[in-house]
């Protein structure tokens, strides 16, 4: 059996806040790691300088070429692509549907073994809310195209970086009310990074779904997205490291990490 060290992972959006710490991760556990952004420049400057096992790429998730390039002779690939306002072309479905569905499609083509798409909480295609339909109609269109893809839904994450906490932050310090979304009653329940356990989303790329995909071992309260994965809330047993190395034909899972209340 190859060893980590023998296989790539491409990581698309892998300059993001939560991108950068997996591609951290996966470069501490051996492996071979594309960064692809569409500015490898910043990726020099947030990583650091490429090293043998370390690459910055440019990669533009909306032009399939660059997409093809990016995935060629890759063993694992993660979709850590996000999109929060849209922007001219820019919109949730070109970025969360068919830019997801282009990376999972090319991926089952290049013969990728194993595939991450990181979604959003609540994501569901039936949803009043612009930006959760677009998650959820982005996850059928991967497991569409990659029927053993490993969907991930992170509850809202907060960092020395983040855009969610600093944002509020700023808010406070220029107004002189703070709004009260959701009519004051919305519930969230975010996660510090120090919290989040990286090695268990090495866990998927180890060991593919071989081990029950639940959560709290990730740091993060999850509830399965199907009753046949789990009945309650539970753990991660495995490592993202673990699912890419291991070969085979395991059922793929997925995985919902959440608040408490769901705000689609």
């Amino acid at each position: 059996m190859a060893t980590a060290s023998d296989r790539v992972v491409t990581v698309f959006g892998g300059t993001g806040f939560l991108g950068r710490r997996i591609v951290r991760h996966l470069r501490l556990n051996g492996f071979y790691v594309r960064v692809g952004s569409r500015q490898p420049d910043r990726g020099h400057r947030l990583i650091g300088p490429d090293d043998p096992q370390l690459r910055s790429i440019k990669v533009d998730v909306g032009d399939q070429r660059s997409v093809i390039d990016a995935l060629a002779d890759a063993y694992g690939a993660v979709n850590a692509v996000s999109l929060y306002v849209e922007r001219g072309l820019e919109t949730f479905h070109s970025v969360h549907v068919e830019s997801a569905q282009r990376i999972a499609a090319q991926a089952q083509r290049a013969g990728v073994k194993r595939l991450i798409h990181v979604s959003g909480i609540g994501a569901d295609p039936r949803s009043q809310s612009l930006y959760i339909r677009k998650r959820g109609e982005g996850e059928l269109a991967v497991r569409e195209a990659f029927a053993e893809a490993i969907l991930i839904r992170p509850a809202v994450m907060f960092g020395p970086d983040d855009a969610f906490l600093n944002a509020m932050l700023k808010l406070f310090k220029r107004l002189p009310f703070f709004p009260m979304f959701g009519k004051g009653q919305m519930r969230l329940q975010p996660v510090s990074l120090p919290q989040i356990k990286f090695e268990r989303i090495d866990g998927v790329i180890h060991r593919g779904a071989a081990s029950q995909l639940c959560c709290q071992q990730l740091g993060l309260l999850a509830e399965p997205v199907h009753p046949c994965s789990a009945t309650n809330a539970c753990e991660l047993h495995c490592n993202i490291s673990d699912t890419i190395r291991a070969r085979g034909e395991d059922a793929a899972r997925q995985t919902q990490l959440h608040s408490p209340s769901n705000p689609a």
